[in-house]
């Protein structure tokens, strides 16, 4: 049993490091290459049986304005969709936030996670990020659910919404959109040029013509409008004592950093900007469900490296909301099946970095085509 684990571990990090354009096993990365291949030809066959009519493409009875990317990864999706909420908001308009509910466990066609007042569903229930989009828009209903033509017409006749803005939804082309917003990472654009899995591709690079608008820090297409964006910290949210501190305050502390992103560098980076004595940095995976007992080891490094505090993103804090322990004793002999912790129950200092996206150049732009898009319905 350790040696057929060791071995999946063994696979999994050789198909990252591929995926990554960071080399690994020669056959693994030609059978990757081959199902890349397969992948592509039915991407392709799906888009023109749409393109054709013989598929056929939905439309909500409102504005739809779609935010996605065209890789697999941080792209920065969330503080994309929160901020564009935020200007969509700044309209008039009533908004709805639809999102597939990634690694959510609720499976239901309907799932309201916000009804724009008050969130109504655990994080483990919803996934990470709608639960982060919940908490953060306030007045903005976060629906999930797999069919988005359903969960738009939930939000227009429960919620009256009158926009609609889809997370991750480059590749949704089942629902027609006013507007198609997609985002780049300028560190990473293509990965390593290869599509899914034998890369990070969800798509050809070829098929950012579809986007109506681009958000990224270093402009690369010729034709879409353009934005240029940057992540700015906003401060850190204190755990243990619930109240916000202060870039100026944090300046200095001493801190062990931790985090289960798709892009930690883009975390580190931030946390340089902000002063802080990092003493120490653990990744995890992308979407990482944290245990007590990572909990308590990342404790023990941070006192090791006579870190204060602890210090992680809001997406991973959303999963800390309720972590599991493996059971006190097995279910056989009468034993919980795993107790549920929440942050509070850390017996450390946690601090959480709170971010958002800033558009530095093209701003006027992008509003100019958000208002343009929504008030062709009206």
């Amino acid at each position: 049993m350790i040696f057929i684990i060791s071995m999946q571990s063994k696979i999994k990090n050789d198909v990252k490091n591929i995926m990554e354009g960071k080399g690994g096993n020669s056959i693994l990365s030609v059978v990757l290459l081959i199902l890349s291949w397969f992948y592509g030809f039915g991407h392709r066959l799906r888009l023109n049986l749409y393109k054709i009519g013989i598929l056929k493409t939905k439309s909500l009875p409102v504005p739809v304005i779609s935010i996605g990317n065209i890789t697999v990864g941080g792209t920065g999706k969330t503080p994309a969709v929160i901020m564009t909420a935020e200007l969509l908001k700044e309209t008039g308009r009533k908004v709805a936030v639809l999102s597939r509910g990634y690694k959510g466990k609720t499976a239901g066609e309907i799932n309201i996670v916000s009804d724009g007042n008050k969130i109504l569903m655990k994080p483990l229930e919803s996934g990470d990020e709608p639960y982060m989009m919940a908490s953060r828009l306030k007045g903005v209903p976060v629906i999930t659910g797999a069919d988005r033509y359903k969960t738009g017409m939930y939000a227009v006749e429960k919620f009256d919404a009158e926009v609609i803005l889809l997370d991750d939804g480059y590749q949704h082309v089942q629902l027609k959109r006013n507007l198609n917003i997609l985002l780049i990472d300028s560190n990473y654009p293509f990965g390593n040029g290869y599509l899914l899995p034998r890369g990070t591709l969800r798509e050809p690079i070829s098929y950012i013509d579809r986007a109506d608008v681009i958000i990224l820090t270093k402009a690369r297409s010729q034709k879409s409008e353009v934005c240029k964006s940057r992540y700015v910290s906003e401060g850190f949210f204190d755990v243990n004592n619930n109240k916000t501190i202060a870039l100026d305050e944090a300046k200095g502390k001493k801190g062990f950093a931790f985090c289960g992103i798709a892009s930690p560098d883009s975390f580190k980076n931030s946390l340089k900007e902000t002063g802080i004595d990092t003493r120490g940095f653990v990744s995890f995976e992308d979407h990482y469900q944290f245990t007590k007992e990572d909990i308590e080891g990342l404790i023990n490094k941070a006192r090791e490296t006579g870190s204060e505090i602890l210090v992680t993103t809001e997406k991973d804090a959303v999963r800390l909301m309720e972590f599991n322990t493996t059971p006190l004793s097995p279910p056989s002999q009468g034993g919980d099946e795993g107790e549920v912790f929440n942050l509070k129950n850390i017996a450390f200092p946690i601090w959480i970095l709170k971010i958002k996206m800033e558009i530095f150049e093209g701003k006027e732009m992008l509003f100019s085509k958000i208002k343009e898009a929504i008030d062709s319905n009206f």
